[in-house]
């Protein structure tokens, strides 16, 4: 116990030098990836194709940008590998998207639905659409905030058809998207280390499958001693430990190549031979 205690100590000084090989990340933390998600899957909610949902996107992404935020766009995202222009998508699949994406690592979806909300009174339509949702974070599942912004009412002639309705939702998305710009940007600052430009707290941790493979028991259970030093550690659930295969779910707020890094240090600091590999949330380090 006292060597492995040694060891960690060691390590954990060859870790923090590692971290400093990665000038994006400040005191192990990174900024969030940010995508926008509409969902649609509600009838009575606004579809991703019409031009308010669009203009919702837009501006909502203005405001996280003004706000310091890196906020990616989803069509650009999944242009080459998935299916485009599908609406009325359920929440599980635009999750699953989320996840899938390999051109960057999702941290945060803000997903939202508009409801246009018509109230038909004889003497006019009373608009007072709302835009509700939630910010997830994409590789925990875990909600960080729910939100409803509506405060926007106006009013559209007494016979107003779908047509009519949506396209007096369209004209006054901008205004609605700009209050759950702020809201979102106050939100997602709570969420982060002091200011805009900060990184992901211990609120936003991303998860990683460990397997380590074809190393002896103790072996393997000094590496994970070792892992869980690490900077930007956050937490871990074993999954599987036998003789020659240990696999936990390790949680920090590190990118993988930083993790990855850092366990080739430990190895060798170790004197083990090994290879580490990875590949979306999945870390591999197998022996040799």
């Amino acid at each position: 116990m006292k060597q492995i205690f040694t060891t960690m100590l060691v390590c954990m000084g060859l870790m923090a030098c590692a971290g400093a090989n990665y000038p994006a990340e400040a005191n192990g933390h990174r900024q969030p990836n940010i995508l926008i998600l509409g969902l649609d899957e509600d009838r009575d909610s606004i579809p991703r194709k019409n031009r308010a949902f669009k203009r919702v996107v837009s501006e909502l992404s203005t405001q996280l940008q003004k706000g310091g935020f890196r906020v990616y766009d989803e069509t650009t995202l999944t242009l080459d590998k998935f299916s485009q222009d599908r609406v009325r998508r359920t929440q599980s699949e635009i999750i699953e998207i989320a996840r899938s994406i390999d051109k960057t690592k999702i941290d945060i979806a803000v997903i939202f639905t508009i409801y246009p909300n018509p109230k038909r009174l004889s003497f006019t339509t009373k608009m007072n659409p709302t835009i509700n949702g939630f910010l997830l974070n994409v590789r925990s599942g875990q909600r960080l905030g729910n939100f409803n912004v509506g405060d926007n009412s106006f009013n559209l002639p007494v016979e107003c058809d779908r047509n009519c309705v949506l396209s007096g939702v369209s004209a006054n998305a901008s205004d609605l998207a700009q209050d759950l710009g702020f809201v979102l940007t106050e939100k997602l600052k709570r969420r982060v280390d002091g200011n805009p430009s900060a990184t992901i707290n211990s609120g936003m941790n991303s998860e990683f499958k460990i397997t380590l493979s074809g190393f002896q028991k103790s072996d393997a259970n000094e590496i994970k001693e070792i892992m869980l030093n690490f900077r930007g550690y956050r937490g871990y659930d074993s999954i599987k430990e036998k003789i020659t295969t240990v696999i936990f779910v390790y949680r920090t707020i590190s990118k993988p190549d930083v993790i990855v890094a850092n366990i080739e240090k430990a190895l060798d600091h170790l004197n083990l031979k090994g290879y580490v590999t990875f590949s979306g949330d999945d870390i591999k380090v197998k022996s040799y």
